[in-house]
């Protein structure tokens, strides 16, 4: 049987009890990888799951370090991200919202300036002429740095208007597209981290520009898209998008008074401590099959998207292969459901932890085909 086979064929870590040593050092990118957890007993797999806030560092309010697959790694999520990604889905909430039925015209004009964007006004800010870099980057760092020392972030007077980082933050959803459109018509992105924590101070003050400023070039294309993304698919990625956000936004996470109390911490600790297990299961599995995740755990995961490029990097080196899939269906949740249930003794179900809503990946959710596995990072 499947189950008999996972709990026989994982491999793992051992630390004194069998548990994962949270002060475990995060595995060099030039250690041999090793596979996690290889046990004949019964006994569940213990885990982060069973840590508790009085384990967690006070710094961080988030354990010290996660076993995912054959590593132990600094968190890749914090709590302040969290919070910050809830404020931006609050203000692209507040969007959708006064557009009301004409949001996929706001959608369409918002593609176009954001394309307009990338190619006519990025390219020429202080710092953007630095070649694409492609260094190696290491899985285990939990802060938001640039993929490069090349990589300049965008200060706060160069944040674009609130409707071209709703169409950088959808495209970011995608991954896989994401990593294919920065090679060409999106190349001025390439090397630019979101700037997450700069556009929700922006929003919380009411400092972002309302409207994109006009340039020499107008509204004119400089490089076609010919295989990759154009205006209207980056449009549909929006209003896919709108349908996560209508999720969220019933849980109450948006109100700013919720996020910054006791409650809304141990909320967005839960979402991600639950999101590093989840990527744990996937690399325990034979296959790394895609396993459909739980409202609260994509929170976390659609915030590490917002790291780019390096979001692939990390999850490419942890689980075996960049986790740009998203589909899922009612078998695929059962089977979620048990293998969670098998490895961790936690429900993967309950308060706060319900299904989520429709997938938002590529053109229908559909990934892309993956080019030939790297084996350096």
């Amino acid at each position: 049987m499947f189950l008999d086979r996972l709990k026989t064929g994982l491999a793992r870590k051992h630390s004194g009890d069998g548990s994962p040593s949270p002060s475990s050092s995060p595995a060099s990118p030039s250690a041999p990888e090793h596979r996690p957890w290889r046990s004949t007993s019964k006994e569940a797999h213990r885990s982060v799951l069973d840590l508790t806030p009085r384990d967690y560092d006070p710094a961080t309010l988030l354990p010290r370090s996660i076993q995912v697959g054959g590593y132990a790694v600094r968190p890749l999520v914090s709590v302040q991200q969290v919070r910050d990604h809830l404020t931006l889905f609050g203000a692209f909430s507040a969007l959708a919202a006064a557009a009301g039925a004409d949001f996929h015209r706001v959608a369409d004009h918002a593609a176009f300036e954001y394309e307009r964007w990338a190619q006519t006004i990025l390219p020429g800010r202080a710092g953007s002429s630095s070649p694409p870099s492609h260094s190696p980057v290491s899985p285990t760092a939990g802060s938001s740095s640039p993929l490069s020392p090349s990589a300049a972030p965008l200060a706060t007077t160069e944040l674009p208007p609130l409707d071209v980082l709703m169409c950088w933050h959808a495209h970011l959803l995608n991954p896989a597209q994401y990593a294919h459109d920065v090679e060409g018509t999106y190349a001025a992105l390439h090397d630019v981290p979101f700037p997450l924590a700069e556009a929700a101070a922006a929003v919380r003050s009411g400092t972002l520009p309302a409207l994109l400023a006009q340039t020499g070039a107008g509204n004119l294309r400089t490089m076609p898209s010919i295989t990759g993304w154009t205006p209207p698919d980056v449009s549909a990625a929006v209003q896919r998008q709108a349908r996560i956000v209508a999720t969220v936004q019933q849980q109450g996470w948006f109100d700013p008074r919720f996020s910054a109390s006791a409650s809304g911490t141990a909320v967005f600790q839960r979402c991600i401590v639950r999101y590093h297990a989840w990527l744990d299961l996937m690399a325990a599995v034979d296959g790394h099959p895609f396993l459909p995740p739980t409202l609260d755990i994509e929170i976390a995961w659609r915030t590490h998207q917002l790291r780019g490029l390096r979001y692939r990097a990390e999850t490419a080196r942890l689980i075996g292969a960049p986790l740009d899939r998203d589909r899922g269906d009612e078998a695929g949740l059962k089977r979620a459901e048990k293998l969670w249930k098998t490895r961790f003794r936690h429900d993967y179900l309950g308060p706060g932890s319900q299904p989520r809503g429709a997938p938002v990946g590529g053109r229908g959710g559909a990934p892309l085909r993956q080019p030939a596995r790297s084996h350096t990072l």
